[in-house]
């Protein structure tokens, strides 16, 4: 991972791949998954291209084998 991603609140909301691929979190997952900066991530989840037409948004279910959210959540 390069970088974080932050929602408009300011709390951190995904992380931004070196594939420029973004994997969004929410807030709640992202503390959950306690990830920094120079952490490899392998995410799963529903995929589809950016709207700047460069990598995709990867709406996280797991990442790294562990859920994002809890079961009530999803």
């Amino acid at each position: 991972m390069v970088r974080l991603n932050y929602a408009r609140h300011g709390e951190a909301n995904g992380v931004v791949l070196d594939t420029g691929d973004f994997v969004h979190t929410r807030p709640d997952g992202f503390e959950r998954l306690g990830l920094k900066i120079g952490d490899e991530v392998r995410a799963e989840g529903r995929a589809q291209p950016l709207a700047t037409g460069e990598g995709r948004v990867i709406e996280a279910v797991r990442v790294n084998g562990r859920p994002v959210h809890d079961a009530e959540q999803t």
